[in-house]
């Protein structure tokens, strides 16, 4: 046994490029999970193909019966799905958490060009086409949602970007960000890396328009 919206007509942003990660192999292995605590099923997949897992304690539930003939990507993917979670490989670890716990974050397109944002994701090995940007054409409005780690390194990407100016519009160095977290907007002025626990990033500014609104959905 081998255990284990924003508008309506949103584009997706083709990638890039797709680093090679274990995950990519396409080698096909016989699973066979007949109970066992989904946690301690995860860090014994990670085990059997040399990748970290970073479990959340939000993470939990019993399988039963899990089995096949799949590649290690298909067997992450039924055992998350079936589970009501969702993971991602950062290049040092597999994250795994609970679908809500999603993140939604807009983004000002009109300050940081997306073609420089994914080019710099896709560079850094962290993009993840499942959660590519998605852009509202000529508005410059585009909306990321996906896992906390996944949307945690895409903000503080755009903010390096918008700060720095690299590959970004005119006016770049003053670009804003809406942060979504929950039913909470907060719109960032000016450089600054946007904090997860909610604080300002050290050197922007929290505008005092920040409101109170629903989040959009994937």
């Amino acid at each position: 046994m081998r255990a284990v919206a924003f508008a309506a007509a949103l584009a997706v942003l083709p990638a890039t490029g797709h680093a090679e990660t274990p995950l990519d192999d396409p080698t096909t292995h016989s699973y066979m999970v007949m109970s066992q605590d989904v946690t301690e099923a995860l860090r014994d997949f990670g085990a059997s193909v040399g990748l970290s897992m970073t479990i959340d304690p939000g993470v939990s539930g019993r399988i039963s019966n899990l089995s096949g003939e799949m590649t290690a990507r298909a067997f992450l993917d039924r055992l998350t799905q079936d589970h009501g979670l969702v993971w991602y490989y950062d290049g040092a670890s597999v994250h795994v958490t609970p679908v809500d716990r999603n993140r939604s974050v807009l983004l000002d397109f009109n300050q940081v060009d997306p073609a420089a944002l994914m080019e710099t994701l896709d560079a850094l090995a962290v993009f993840d086409e499942r959660f590519a940007p998605r852009a509202a054409g000529e508005a410059g409005i585009g909306v990321i949602t996906g896992p906390p780690r996944y949307v945690e390194l895409l903000e503080n990407t755009f903010a390096l970007l918008a700060g720095r100016g690299d590959g970004s519009k005119p006016g770049g160095a003053g670009a804003d960000m809406l942060v979504v977290r929950g039913d909470r907007v907060q719109l960032w002025r000016g450089r600054g890396t946007p904090s997860t626990e909610g604080a300002p990033p050290q050197g922007s500014e929290l505008a005092d328009e920040t409101v109170t609104a629903t989040a959009p959905q994937s």
